[in-house]
């Protein structure tokens, strides 16, 4: 019993990877990485067939580029929620190329430790970062790149967004 028991749960482990949660400015490194948070931030199972869909879906990466990041606020409604979890993909060749009004994190300097989530559009000609939250009450944000590095700027691509559901009010029906 004990060997197929550990069997099983090493098929399991074999099925899952674990990867953290960033957190708000906390995501930024000086070179425009996205850092791990290290061993103490949560960390959520993420099945590697799924995984590798979304990184074959969106252009490449490794199990490793992926992180979970806890959005807040409501720019970006509705497409994401406040207090919704996205999953980024930070590999090297999404930040580079960035596609037209895909979602991004982004910050607006290289020297900025802020990051945002943001509908991307990169304007070449004028050598410009156009932000757009899709929430209309909230101003589009032209960024002049004056020769930062791209990747410094695009910390990774938003590749998918779950729902946080522990805040919501239940229904009001009585069932």
């Amino acid at each position: 019993m004990w060997a197929d028991g550990a069997a099983r749960q090493a098929s399991m482990e074999e099925a899952f990877l674990d990867r953290p949660l960033i957190v708000g400015a906390a995501t930024c490194g000086s070179g425009g990485e996205v850092q791990d948070p290290g061993p103490d931030a949560s960390r959520y199972a993420l099945r590697r067939d799924f995984a590798a869909r979304i990184l074959q879906r969106c252009g490449g990466g490794k199990e490793e580029d992926l992180f979970f990041l806890l959005c807040r606020g409501e720019s970006m409604s509705p497409t994401i929620q406040d207090k919704e979890i996205v999953l980024l993909n930070a590999a090297m060749q999404i930040r580079m190329e960035p596609k037209n009004n895909g979602i991004y994190l982004v910050r607006r300097s290289p020297e900025d430790n802020e990051a945002r989530v943001k509908r991307v559009r990169l304007d070449k000609a004028k050598g410009q970062l156009v932000l757009a939250s899709d929430n209309r009450a909230y101003p589009t944000v032209m960024v002049d790149l004056e020769g930062a590095p791209l990747h410094q700027m695009i910390l990774g691509r938003v590749v998918w967004v779950g729902r946080y559901l522990l805040d919501t009010d239940p229904p009001e029906e009585d069932w």
